[in-house]
């Protein structure tokens, strides 16, 4: 059984805590995520390194880092993380232009029919050497990050009380089921856990 909460405060900082056997696929945050295990252990991959973390060990994970969590030896873990909202631009220019330019393009697009295509095109090069540049770059692949941001967009929709129908066909999902599938994949709880999870302060 996952048990995942989320309190945001100011919409600056998100303290996540949960209890889980899920195992969360490669995938990036905005924010600066601040972290301890608190019951069991887990396993951290990053920079081509997986690490084990046990109860009372810490992480930092920056902005736009890949990564992926698993349970070690698929046991359930605990952890409690903290997440902060941090201006990248200053971090890293050359990333926040890169992404800024992908992300604009995202956001002025129908979701449904985001393609490779049309990012490639945006900027200025082959759908191939995007693909490759993208990865080297922000280090996941450009279909991870639609996901991404297409996640990031179900929890808004979630918020904003969206129907799950509505949320899937807008943003290309096959089905509500598809979605549903796809949300808790990432996020470790359905969309209906997560919005009893969520709370502003």
């Amino acid at each position: 059984m996952n048990n995942i909460t989320f309190d945001n405060y100011y919409d600056e900082l998100e303290l996540v805590s949960g209890t889980s056997k899920h195992t969360f696929p490669t995938h990036i945050h905005q924010s600066l995520c601040i972290g301890v295990i608190t019951k069991g252990a887990a396993l951290l991959s990053f920079n081509n390194k997986t690490s084990i973390l046990e109860k009372g060990s810490h992480y930092i994970i920056a902005p736009y880092q890949p990564h992926a969590i698993t349970p070690l030896n698929g046991k359930e873990y605990s952890y409690l993380t903290i997440c902060i909202k941090k201006d990248i631009s200053k971090l890293c220019p050359e990333l926040y232009k890169y992404l800024t330019k992908t992300k604009t393009l995202m956001q002025n697009t129908d979701p449904s029919s985001y393609n490779l295509q049309l990012l490639a095109q945006a900027n200025n090069l082959s759908k191939y050497h995007f693909i490759k540049k993208f990865k080297e770059k922000i280090g996941i692949t450009p279909y991870q990050f639609i996901l991404n941001e297409k996640i990031k967009k179900v929890r808004q929709g979630i918020l904003s009380k969206q129907s799950l129908a509505d949320l899937a066909l807008e943003l290309g999902f096959s089905d509500q089921s598809h979605l549903c599938n796809t949300f808790k994949k990432y996020m470790g709880i359905s969309p209906l856990q997560f919005s009893t999870a969520y709370k502003a302060h």
